[in-house]
């Protein structure tokens, strides 16, 4: 198996783990996720290791090959659901099927944060936990790093919750200043 930059292949689930830095790797292995939901905003390899290390996954893709390459890989699981979503960067309107208010959708543990759309993610992670008044994590890869994901609104906004940030050091493929990172925040 050819892995591309900074790709690990897990063992244990006999699949690759999501696409995040190492350091966030390495923490992410000693959660205990088997009882938890998790709603994940950019799907790919990450959603077939989700599905196989928690309960369920909800998967909302905004890009049609993707979509279709999660619908191939995952046809064998059954404790997830993928939606395409058609919407560009900035249009927060295609989100009304997931919004706060949508009582079908199951409670959520974790939130990732790896698509377009990632500021409103964002938003909507702080909102849906404290809304629910229930702790929850929200996982943002590419955090604040350059040529894809450089957005004040969302520091600021996540801010008071305890985070913890991994950098990738190895990383670049960038200008050498903001390198990949991956975050987690718990929000309250």
């Amino acid at each position: 198996m050819t892995l591309s930059f900074g790709q690990k292949y897990d063992d244990k689930s006999g699949c690759l783990f999501p696409w995040f830095t190492h350091g966030m790797l390495d923490d992410l292995r000693t959660w205990d996720l088997k009882d938890k939901t998790v709603f994940e905003f950019g799907g790919g390899a990450s959603t077939k290791w989700w599905r196989k290390n928690s309960k369920a996954v909800i998967t909302v893709e905004a890009n049609k090959q993707w979509y279709e390459q999660i619908q191939r890989e995952c046809i064998d699981q059954s404790n997830g659901v993928v939606y395409y979503v058609k919407c560009n960067e900035g249009d927060t309107s295609k989100l009304h099927r997931y919004t706060l208010d949508n009582e079908v959708l199951p409670e959520f543990d974790i939130i990732v944060n790896d698509g377009i759309l990632r500021t409103e993610i964002c938003q909507f992670a702080v909102d849906y936990f404290k809304k629910r008044k229930r702790e929850g994590i929200l996982i943002c890869d590419n955090w604040i790093q350059s040529f894809v994901w450089m957005s004040p609104a969302a520091e600021k906004m996540l801010k008071p919750f305890k985070s913890m940030v991994y950098e990738q050091q190895d990383h670049k493929d960038n200008d050498g200043i903001n390198k990949w990172k991956t975050a987690w925040f718990l929000i309250k």
